[in-house]
């Protein structure tokens, strides 16, 4: 029987949402707490950051010094140029500037260390890690500071005027005020220096000088490094390495859950996966049917078959070892080529980063070289002059974290984030629960769809809706005109035994004289009381067991067979005693991949399968709001 069209109401999208959010309410509020914890643990833990501003006026005059800190009274005329601006900007930070700053701090007593956090420790050792493995490079505390100030120290123009502002971060908060009140009095020093002594232009020249030779030297060995890379594109190497290690790494857990016993390679179906194995294993389930059927029958037949299973068995555990030894040291051998290609890519993204900073800087300072020459032909008057206007004081709070901004943050991004994981979560939800993922992932109709009901539901016999949901069954089964039916599940727990008990008892209330196989001896009350024959197949074998109930069903009018669950090591064996069968699924979390698995064996053992049962079906949206939608 094939599935019924799936026709797709307006109303279907609305639902499925509300669905996914009630069904997965707990991880949505589980996301939220979580992300809402996340900021509160930044907030309260994280080591403060404190930022402090300093601002320095432009301006165009004869006096070549700049004149220091201005006070309310001093009358600045903003008709500096934007290009003189943009110098002054350059000199501040120069590189001969950063350096006697770093040296002056260097040379402090009492500054302030980074507060020990988790976060702090945290990042140090992130640090460390990245250190190890070639990801950055470590320099000497001077360098350090001198690029930590080049990276730190924003320099920025006040938008419709002629100052310039500095801001600076830093862990403490009296070194970021020494740092920028060091950084403006060297500065004042350099720009001093250069427009006194009329030395701008050898300034530049020195500064383009030596960014060449930087550029040069970065643009050699980056040439060097594609010559012995085969042109640098680490990225695809890396990705084909990850994806046959990938590969690797799954084909070898395959043959890890592999159970490497005879009595328990039939049950090893992921062996199909590997061609040079799939042969042995195909092999081992012909022998395993060839025994099956000649049981009782042709004894030298049987033993030929016992004897080659054997043999095939022996030969496949010796190709599963050998499989196994060539994928560990595979995956061994590609774990260490995508670390090398990993630390090859880091070096080769930091001279590429490298050398884009040194050739902006280059080209910034050949600009300025050719503006400088322009300058020197000029009038003294129009050399421009500085006035810092404000120093960096101590900061009242930090910059970061803030706080309250933290926890409006965790509320305005943690509600959406939660419906959206919520969301996410239902998207990649591999489990069955509603009727149209039996009908959509597994192709078979639903016959019945039983909602999950309590365990006190079942004291008193068989409830109404289990033998509501029997009756629907029971006129499938008349419509297909067979007299032996199996009801089988893929697990143990999902309604199977349950689901055959009800067939049986509903047959029997219509009339008819009903056998009831269990291949366990466990029967439900209400089939002993419900005028129901218990045919009771267990500590028989297979063969045993298909007699018997063809038997009862010369004599009964239907026989209901509580089949083992498919994941068994008969299970499949079992339900090929029956000319149909009826696949139980439970709705209250079984894995949709489990299911398959089941369907499919049921499939390879049984002519007819009828259709499906969906059992302990959930229904997380509240009736009121259901029907609204």
């Amino acid at each position: 029987m094939t599935a019924p069209p799936n026709t797709e109401r307006r109303t279907d999208t609305p639902r499925r949402v509300i669905r996914a959010l009630f069904e997965f309410r707990k991880a949505m509020l589980g996301f939220f707490v979580l992300f809402f914890a996340f900021l509160m643990i930044i907030a309260y833990n994280f080591p403060p950051i404190w930022e402090v501003e300093g601002k320095v006026l432009v301006k165009s005059g004869r006096y070549k010094a700049p004149t220091g800190v201005a006070t309310a009274n001093t009358a600045a005329r903003l008709d500096a140029t934007m290009e003189d601006v943009v110098g002054e900007m350059t000199i501040m930070l120069s590189y001969p500037v950063r350096q006697r700053t770093a040296e002056r701090l260097m040379a402090e007593q009492g500054l302030e260390e980074k507060e020990a956090t988790f976060f702090s420790s945290l990042m140090d050792g992130f640090d460390e890690f990245c250190y190890s493995i070639g990801l950055k490079k470590k320099l000497d505390p001077k360098e350090a500071l001198i690029r930590q100030l080049d990276n730190k120290m924003v320099v920025e123009i006040e938008p419709g005027s002629n100052v310039i502002n500095l801001i600076y971060h830093h862990f403490g908060k009296k070194t970021a005020v020494r740092t920028m009140n060091f950084l403006l009095e060297e500065y004042l020093e350099q720009h001093t220096t250069i427009h006194s002594e009329g030395r701008a232009l050898g300034f530049f020249e020195v500064e383009v000088a030596a960014k060449k030779a930087e550029l040069d030297r970065l643009q050699q060995e980056i040439t060097d490094f594609r010559m012995s890379h085969d042109g640098g594109d680490l990225t695809q190497q890396r990705s084909l390495l990850v994806q046959d290690l990938n590969a690797d790494r799954q084909a070898l857990l395959s043959l890890d859950a592999v159970d490497e016993t005879e009595e328990n390679l039939l049950q090893a179906s992921s062996l199909t996966e590997h061609p040079e194995l799939a042969n042995y294993y195909n092999r081992l389930l012909d022998l395993e049917a060839q025994i099956t059927r000649s049981e009782g029958i042709d004894p030298d037949a049987e033993e030929l078959a016992r004897q080659q299973f054997a043999s095939t068995s022996q030969k496949l555990l010796e190709q599963i070892q050998a499989k196994k030894a060539f994928l560990t040291r595979r995956v061994s051998n590609l774990e260490a080529e995508v670390k090398e290609v990993e630390k090859d890519r880091a070096y080769y993204e930091d001279l590429l980063s490298q050398r884009s900073e040194v050739e902006a800087t280059y080209r910034q300072y050949t600009a300025k070289q050719e503006e400088q020459r322009i300058a020197q032909a000029m009038d003294a008057d129009q050399l421009t002059s500085v006035r810092v206007i404000q120093h960096a004081t101590i900061p009242v709070k930090p910059y970061f974290p803030n706080r309250f901004v933290l926890a409006l943050l965790g509320f305005i991004l943690g509600i959406p984030g939660a419906i959206a994981f919520a969301l996410l979560r239902a998207y990649f939800h591999g489990r069955v629960s509603t009727v149209q993922d039996v009908e959509s992932e597994l192709g078979l109709p639903v016959l019945a769809s039983l909602a999950r009901l309590p365990n006190s539901a079942f004291t008193s016999g068989l409830p109404e809706p289990v033998m509501k949901g029997a009756k629907l069954v029971l006129a499938a089964i008349e419509q297909a005109e067979v007299k032996t039916v199996c009801l089988a599940s893929s697990t143990t727990g999902e309604g199977a035994a349950t689901m055959a008990s009800a067939v049986a008892v509903a047959a029997a209330l219509d009339g008819k004289s009903v056998v009831f196989a269990t291949p366990d001896g466990v029967v439900n009350p209400a089939v002993q009381t419900g005028n129901v024959t218990v045919l009771d197949l267990s500590g028989m074998g297979v063969a045993e067991q298909k007699k018997a109930v063809e038997a009862a069903g010369a004599e009964a009018s239907l026989v209901v067979m509580s089949a083992l669950p498919l994941a068994g090591a008969d299970g499949g064996l079992y339900a090929s005693s029956a000319e149909a069968a009826v696949f139980v699924v439970s709705g209250s979390g079984v894995h949709i991949e489990v299911a398959r698995r089941g369907q499919s064996m049921l499939d390879r053992y049984c002519d007819k399968v009828l259709g499906a049962v969906l059992t302990q079906r959930r229904d997380p949206i509240p009736r009121l709001l259901y029907r609204r939608v």
